[in-house]
Order: C-alpha cells, then sequence, then structure tokens
C-alpha cells in the first residue's frame, strides 16, 4: 500500500473514532464524562484532519450501525467500558502507525 493509501486508510478510522466519541457526547448525561468524551472528539478529529492532509481519498464516512452498536454498548455496559473498548481498538492502529512511519519517506507523502 501506497504513503497516501495508508494515510487514507488512517483518516478513515480517525473520523470513525471521531464520529463515535461525537456521538457518545452527544447522549451522555453524566457532565464529567461528557467533558472527557468532548475531549476525545476534538482529539480525534484533529488526527482526522492530519492525517487527512496526506491522503489521496479526501472523504471519510461511518457506517450507522457501528454507532447504533456504541450507542447501545455505552447503555448497556456504561461509558467507562465503552471508552476502554474504544481505547484498545485506539492501541492497535497505534501499532500500525510505529509499524509503517519508519518506512515512510517525507517524498511519499
Amino acid at each position: 500500500m501506497d504513503a497516501r493509501s495508508k494515510s487514507a486508510f488512517f483518516a478513515k478510522h480517525k473520523y470513525r473514532d471521531f464520529a463515535v466519541y461525537k456521538t457518545l457526547a452527544g447522549s451522555e448525561s453524566h457532565e464529567n464524562f461528557k467533558k472527557i468524551l468532548e475531549e476525545f472528539t476534538i482529539h480525534e478529529h484533529e488526527d482526522y484532519l492530519f492525517w487527512l492532509t496526506l491522503a489521496k481519498e479526501k472523504r471519510a464516512s461511518i457506517n450507522k450501525l457501528e454507532l447504533l452498536f456504541f450507542k447501545i454498548v455505552r447503555k448497556v455496559f456504561g461509558t467507562v467500558f465503552t471508552a476502554r473498548m474504544l481505547e484498545a481498538r485506539a492501541k492497535k492502529l497505534l501499532d500500525e502507525y510505529r509499524a509503517y512511519l519508519p518506512r515512510v519517506t517525507a517524498a511519499e507523502l
């Protein structure tokens, strides 16, 4: 996979996480949890915009069923469990970043 395609892959994943956190923050009633989810939303959106500048494909979307899934998980298991689940997913993506970045040159970006 070339650098621009891999960047698009990362951008799509960051957009997905941004959308999930935004959805969860919008439905959170506990003020402290809501504030934390909003901070995660900002962070994920900034990461999405970064990868988007490097990406070949300039748009991303999310499956509405995935948003519904996380709303249900949050309702059944709570905000902390859901956030930990999302962070575990983010750690896997971070491992992919670490494997990818040493192989890409500035010229490819």
